[in-house]
């Protein structure tokens, strides 16, 4: 009996201090007050599988659409405009210290010989081996970034060609990337209006940037005795690139640190 007298004190403090009931217009008790039917209105129901398998079908189609070729050269264009924008800080987009980056750059990357034609035959055919081919590969390879931050974006495009929104689908760790993403993706899309034909398209795109550490690039010294060529030692040497815009030539600096960017074209919809 005492406990129960206890329980029934503390309910009754409890509501004491408990905020008051919410009053409709008539001045009696809502128990349903229309803020929370509003609100559950609002929440949607989990897709039921069969919604689900309709929803991953119809992404199929506008995947194969982009992949085949089916979509307006407008949205291509849009791919190669957010790439040429897309320039975010090397601070938002590097993993863990450059040191570190550029050890994991040099011992994981398989180098990748040059590409060539079905008549030409390769080095292991003729017994040859090119050793400025494999210097030039294994160079290329250890420039390669090994860790990426990715987000996918989705746009909906009215039938004027006006951007009615634009969001993030997945996130990467970084917000800043995230932000910096979405905010040349909007750019872009809003600034080049593409007008769709059969009304609002719906369009994912992939944003990706890396940072990489340039390594040493050495030269090998040959010598040939009997025939056969033979490595006497390796020297240092510089690359130099051509910018065809201004006509600068610039000098590749050694461990310093370059941005890569990828920006894909995942798939175009119609507005469902």
């Amino acid at each position: 009996m005492r406990g129960h007298t206890i329980g029934l004190a503390l309910l009754v403090a409890r509501a004491a201090h408990a905020a008051p009931p919410d009053l409709g217009a008539s001045g009696h008790i809502e128990l349903f007050p229309p803020s929370i039917l509003h609100e559950e209105s609002e929440r949607r129901a989990p897709p039921t599988p069969v919604e689900r398998m309709q929803a991953d079908t119809f992404e199929a189609a506008g995947v194969a659409r982009v992949q085949s070729g089916q979509v307006p050269p407008a949205w291509r264009a849009a791919e190669r405009a957010i790439k040429g924008a897309f320039h975010p800080a090397i601070d938002v987009v590097a993993i863990g210290p450059a040191p570190r980056a550029l050890v994991e750059q040099v011992l994981s990357n398989p180098a990748e010989g040059p590409a060539r034609t079905r008549a030409e035959p390769t080095p292991s055919a003729t017994g040859e081996v090119d050793l400025t081919e494999q210097v030039e590969a294994a160079h290329l390879a250890s420039r390669r970034p090994l860790h990426w931050r990715a987000v996918e974006i989705e746009v909906r495009v009215n039938a004027d060609g006006g951007l009615e929104s634009a969001r993030l689908l997945t996130h990467s760790d970084s917000a800043r990337l995230d932000e910096a993403a979405l905010a040349v993706v909007r750019q872009e899309i809003d600034r080049r209006r593409i007008v769709p034909v059969g009304g609002m398209r719906v369009a994912r795109f992939r944003v990706a940037a890396a940072r990489s550490v340039v390594p040493l690039d050495v030269s090998p010294v040959l010598g040939t005795e009997a025939k056969v060529q033979r490595v006497r030692g390796i020297v240092p040497r510089m690359r130099f690139h051509f910018d065809e815009t201004n006509g600068n030539v610039t000098a590749e600096k050694p461990f310093s640190q370059e941005l890569h960017t990828e920006v894909k074209l995942l798939s175009v919809t119609p507005a469902r």
